[in-house]
């Protein structure tokens, strides 16, 4: 049996960091129709798909958006892709 050396191994943590904020008129999300008034606001005028996460406290009341992954590609070439199909 060989000896083999040790490995390093990184630790690494991801911090939270409030980058902007929204007015939301509602207060409450009671509906799918609710959650997308909330997430329209911040997506006009973007031109990659957006995957994120509205935390709700209790009440139902928006705490935080998170957002989880930015598509690299961007929506337009995706339709002009699928049109092309």
């Amino acid at each position: 049996m060989t000896k083999s050396s040790a490995k390093r191994v990184s630790i690494v943590s991801v911090k939270l960091v409030r980058e902007s904020s929204n007015i939301y008129e509602r207060r409450n999300i009671r509906s799918p129709q609710d959650a997308f008034d909330l997430f329209k606001s911040f997506l006009e005028g973007k031109d990659r798909e957006h995957f994120m996460v509205v935390s709700l406290d209790t009440k139902n009341q928006p705490v935080s958006i998170d957002i989880c992954h930015i598509c690299l590609q961007d929506f337009k070439t995706k339709v002009i892709t699928m049109r092309a199909l």
